[in-house]
């Protein structure tokens, strides 16, 4: 069974549920994806960044978003660290 609800999107032509999220009061240009120690973030249409935190790829098992990057091959490691991520390693 799987909780409901849950949000879909397409990551590399893939389809990925997306289970836990929390709104931050971080802000960036929109659509754009940024990458901390602890998973990654995207900026919705207004700025505000939505931070992933639990997510489940086509065929594979949930999991944190972190591990998610683990296993990543789509270029997040390219993407600009978060604004508190940056200050975490100050």
């Amino acid at each position: 069974l799987n909780p409901w609800p849950v949000a879909e999107t397409v990551l590399d032509n893939k389809r990925v549920k997306i289970f836990v999220s929390r709104l931050t009061n971080e802000r960036a240009e929109p659509g754009a994806v940024l990458c901390t120690k602890k998973g990654f973030a995207v900026a919705c249409g207004d700025g505000a960044l939505l931070r992933i935190l639990e997510l489940q790829p086509k065929a594979k098992k949930r999991m944190t978003a972190a591990a998610f990057l683990c296993g990543c091959q789509n270029g997040f490691d390219r993407v600009e660290r978060a604004a508190s991520d940056r200050q975490e390693d100050a």
